[in-house]
């Protein structure tokens, strides 16, 4: 199940970080390093919003891998 698809989710995974599980929390930890390696260092080329979209490509797909 994808649970996290942009930062918005990320955010507010954190603020129910309290009401989480240790997998919860592992799963939401490996999704926040996910997004933040693929929005802060993009393939080159990728500028602007793509940043964004290109995380959250990534994101999905890191879910989709682990599942």
């Amino acid at each position: 199940m994808i649970a996290y698809k942009n930062l918005d989710d990320i955010c507010e995974g954190v603020a129910v970080w309290h009401l989480m599980n240790d997998e919860g929390h592992a799963k939401l930890r490996v999704c926040i390093k996910v997004y933040w390696a693929a929005y802060y260092d993009p393939p080159v080329g990728v500028v602007g919003v793509g940043r964004i979209t290109y995380a959250e490509q990534q994101l999905v797909l890191a879910q989709e891998v682990a599942a």
